[in-house]
C-alpha cells in the first residue's frame, strides 16, 4: 500500500514536469487568447505660440527717423513713375531694412501718391502703385514684409510739374506691433522730432524755453498722451559738468528736464507719465553758449508686452472705453445751460444765427447725443463686463477708476460737471451689468485733457469720452 502511494505521487510528479516543462517552458501548449491591437500613439503638434516682439523704443524712435528721412528725400515728376533721390536715401533705406530684418513681425505700408489727370504708361493700374513698387524694389527686405498701396491727391505738383517730400511716398510700420499704429503713432513721432529740433538752452542756464516753432510739436504730443494713457514721454537733457546749477549735489541737466517737465504739465500732460533724466557730456554748447542739436533728447515710454496681466489690463480698459464712450442724451437742463454757453464761445446769436466766425449753431446738436446719466453702451458691453469681473476676480485689490471727458465748448465748472455726469453714467451702466459698486471711483477732467484738437468739429465729438483705468 505504501509502495502504491509513493508511485502515484512520482505519476504525479513527472506529470506536472512534463507540463511545465512543454507548456511554460517550451511553449507549445495551445490556449485561446484575447490579441488587442495597440495602435502607436498619435503625435499631437501643438500649434506654436507666437513671440510677442518686443520693440526697444530707441530703435522704434531711429526706424522713423529713417522713414522721415526717406520721404524728405523723394520726389518725382507728373506723370512719371520713376522716382528720382540721392546717396541720402539709399541709407535711409538701408537702415529701414535692417530694422525691419531685426523685427520680422513688423510690415511697412508702402503708399504712393498721384493725381486723376497724370497719364499712367506704367503696368500698373495707377501710377501710385507704380511708384510704391519701385521703392519695394530697392529695400532688400522680404515680400510679405512690404505692402504696396496707393493714395490719390487732388494736386501736388508745383509749377514745374513736381512733387517731393512727404507729398510723394508715404511709409508707415504696420499692425504687426499695437504701438506702431495706435492712434497714429507716426504723427507723434513726427511732432517728438522737431520738438527735439526747436528746443533750445543756453550754457549755466536752468530753463528750456518754449518757443513758438515749438507749440505745434508740444499740442500734437499732448493729445497723443491723452489718447494712449498707457504711454509716457522720457526727456532727457545733456549737460556739461562744469556748469553750475547753483544748487549742492544737483546737476543742472536734471532741472533742465524737471523746469521742462512743469512746462508740459501745464500744457495738460499728466505728470506721471513724463519721466525725466540727465546725461553729462564733454561738448554740449557751441561758440555762443547754445546747445548744440539733439542736447535734448525726447521718446515715447511704451507699456512692457513682457508683461501679460498688464498688457491684458490695457486691453481690457480700451475695450470698455470703446464701449462705453458711446452717445448719451442730456436732460433739458443740461441741454439749456449747454445752448447759453456755447452761443456764448461760439458768438452765435440767441436765435441761432451764426456770427462773423462762420460756426452755424446745428453744429452744436452733436453735443446734445452726449454727456448725461442716459448712456446707451454698445451691444458687446456684456462680453468686457465679464472679462472685467474675472480680472477683478484674479487681482481683489485693484479698482477701476472712471473718468469723463468733454469738449471745450461752455464754462469750465460746467464741463466738470458734465464729464463727471458721464462718469456717473458709465459706473452705472457697470454696475447693473453685475461689478461690484465698491470696486468703481468716478472722476472728471472736463475740459483740460483734450486728446483731439477742439477747432473741429470731429475733435470735439472725440473728446467727449470715458475713460477706464484699472489700478
Amino acid at each position: 500500500m505504501r509502495n502504491l502511494l509513493a508511485f502515484i505521487i512520482l505519476l504525479i510528479w513527472l506529470a506536472l514536469g512534463s507540463w511545465y516543462y512543454t507548456c511554460k517552458v517550451k511553449q507549445l501548449c495551445y490556449t485561446t487568447q484575447t490579441v488587442q491591437t495597440v495602435s502607436p500613439p498619435i503625435k499631437v503638434e501643438e500649434p506654436k505660440e507666437e513671440k510677442v516682439e518686443i520693440l526697444d523704443p530707441e530703435n522704434l524712435k531711429k526706424a522713423y527717423q529713417s522713414v522721415f528721412t526717406a520721404e524728405d528725400d523723394l520726389q518725382f515728376r507728373k506723370s512719371q513713375e520713376e522716382i528720382t533721390y540721392t546717396d541720402k536715401l539709399g541709407n535711409s533705406l538701408d537702415e529701414i531694412a535692417d530694422f525691419l530684418k531685426k523685427h520680422p513681425q513688423t510690415q511697412l505700408t508702402i503708399t504712393g501718391y498721384y493725381t486723376n489727370n497724370e497719364e499712367n504708361s506704367s503696368s500698373f493700374e495707377n501710377l501710385g502703385i507704380a511708384r510704391a513698387e519701385k521703392i519695394k524694389t530697392l529695400l532688400k527686405v522680404k515680400g510679405e514684409q512690404l505692402i504696396a498701396s496707393a493714395e490719390e491727391k487732388p494736386d501736388m505738383f508745383d509749377e514745374n510739374g513736381l512733387a517731393r517730400g512727404d507729398e510723394v511716398i508715404d511709409f508707415k510700420y504696420s499692425e504687426a506691433y499695437n504701438e506702431l499704429n495706435e492712434t497714429d503713432v507716426k504723427s507723434a513721432f513726427k511732432a517728438l522730432f522737431k520738438l527735439q529740433k526747436n528746443a533750445v538752452f543756453y550754457r549755466n542756464g536752468k530753463e528750456i524755453n518754449i518757443t513758438p516753432e515749438m507749440e505745434n510739436p508740444i499740442r500734437d504730443i499732448v493729445f497723443y498722451l491723452n489718447r494712449n494713457k498707457d504711454q509716457g514721454l522720457k526727456i532727457s537733457v545733456d549737460y556739461e559738468r562744469s556748469e553750475d546749477s547753483e544748487l549742492k549735489d544737483q546737476n543742472i541737466g536734471l532741472l533742465r528736464s524737471y523746469n521742462f517737465k512743469q512746462k508740459l504739465v501745464r500744457k495738460d500732460i499728466d505728470p506721471g507719465r513724463l519721466v525725466i533724466s540727465s546725461k553729462p557730456k564733454t561738448k554740449v554748447f557751441d561758440e555762443t553758449n547754445r546747445s548744440l542739436p539733439a542736447s535734448i533728447q525726447f521718446n515715447f515710454i511704451f507699456p512692457d508686452k513682457s508683461d501679460e496681466d498688464k498688457l491684458a489690463e490695457i486691453m481690457l480698459e480700451r475695450d470698455l472705453e470703446r464701449a462705453l464712450s458711446q452717445h448719451t442724451a442730456l436732460n433739458d437742463q443740461d441741454k439749456e445751460n449747454l445752448q447759453a454757453q456755447a452761443r456764448s464761445e461760439s458768438g452765435t446769436t440767441e436765435n441761432g444765427a451764426a456770427t462773423s466766425n462762420g460756426e452755424q449753431p446745428n453744429q452744436l446738436d452733436i453735443f446734445f447725443h452726449f454727456g448725461s446719466d442716459q448712456m446707451k453702451p454698445s451691444n458687446d458691453l456684456p462680453i468686457y463686463v465679464q472679462r472685467l469681473k474675472e480680472f477683478l476676480r484674479k487681482h481683489p485689490n485693484m479698482d477701476v477708476l472712471i473718468t469723463g471727458h468733454t469738449c471745450n465748448i461752455g464754462h469750465p465748472d460746467f464741463n466738470y460737471q458734465l464729464g463727471l455726469k458721464r462718469a456717473d453714467a458709465a459706473k452705472k451702466v457697470l454696475v447693473k451689468n453685475g461689478i461690484n459698486e465698491l470696486k468703481l471711483i468716478t472722476d472728471s477732467k472736463g475740459l483740460t485733457m483734450p486728446a483731439y484738437e477742439n477747432t473741429t468739429r470731429m475733435g470735439r465729438i472725440k473728446n467727449r469720452r470715458v475713460e477706464i483705468d484699472i489700478r
